[in-house]
């Protein structure tokens, strides 16, 4: 089988390629596909990064991932798994959309605090790793110094009731696993391959449906199939989603849950 992994940063797909290798598949990295290479798969695993790195191309891969759906080739995390990915207005939407929890969200493009009497995060549409992402208290006035565009919003900000930020790992329709690290004023990279033992997994079967119910509905109708979603917990027990992440990390302990490497099971799910 031939498949094409659709990355800005080749080198966070190393290990997939190589698990789809191991399993007999023929891949190819990049963003654009060779003209002598024709995939059976598209697999979307494009950062956040590219909206500063390369934001001229976000238009043209997406056009190539609806031209893929419209031919009928199988495409995982698609066009609109792609285009929410890149937008937080985008997410809050479909949080909400979906029945779910989400902070009050709005756009930073006119320069203007839209909460001015509440304590707010100002975020960067190309962030990743918290990279970017500055704290207001209230009446604050936003940094002389930030380089706003339009993909920046200004969200208010939570604290968790228990402390953690959760995180859920998608593969297809199922949670593969839920994971959890301490929350900490002014912290913001909870990238699951960076907090190490400070992270407590769980197979995604144990969750409650007060959160697994609106997860699910939120990954069915942004077409994600690998990723992670992000959640706070607060006092009433129910999740408030903060982050849609197709390209999200697997916890390098995830292995201990399933008794062997995630990236396998990921690899069989893209061939099957």
């Amino acid at each position: 089988m031939k498949i094409f992994l659709l990355t800005d940063i080749p080198i966070w797909v190393r290990p997939l390629e190589q698990a789809l290798q191991a399993q007999g598949a023929e891949v190819v990295v990049g963003l654009s596909v060779p003209e002598h290479f024709r995939p059976d798969r598209f697999v979307n695993r494009v950062s956040t990064a590219i909206l500063r790195r390369k934001s001229a191309r976000v238009p043209e891969l997406a056009a190539l991932l609806r031209s893929a759906e419209a031919a009928g080739g199988h495409v995982i995390n698609g066009a609109q798994c792609f285009e929410v990915g890149l937008s937080k207005l985008g997410q809050r939407d479909l949080f909400l959309a979906s029945g779910a929890k989400t902070p009050e969200t709005a756009s930073l493009s006119l320069g203007k605090r839209a909460f001015p009497d509440r304590s707010v995060l100002l975020k960067p549409g190309g962030g990743g790793f918290g990279r970017g992402i500055r704290r207001l208290v209230p009446n604050e006035p936003i940094p002389e110094d930030l380089k706003l565009s339009d993909d920046w919003v200004e969200q208010v900000a939570l604290t968790p009731s228990d402390g953690r930020v959760h995180r859920l790992e998608f593969l297809g329709t199922e949670i593969l696993y839920h994971a959890s690290s301490p929350w900490q004023v002014g912290e913001y990279d909870y990238c699951l391959a960076n907090v190490g033992e400070a992270a407590q997994l769980s197979a995604g079967r144990t969750l409650p449906d007060t959160v697994a119910g609106p997860a699910r509905s939120i990954a069915q109708r942004g077409g994600l199939q690998l990723g992670a979603l992000e959640y706070f917990l607060m006092s009433d027990g129910r999740p408030v989603f903060i982050d849609f992440n197709p390209v999200s990390s697997l916890h390098p302990n995830a292995s201990e849950l399933f008794g062997r490497d995630p990236l396998d099971l990921v690899a069989e799910y893209i061939l099957s």
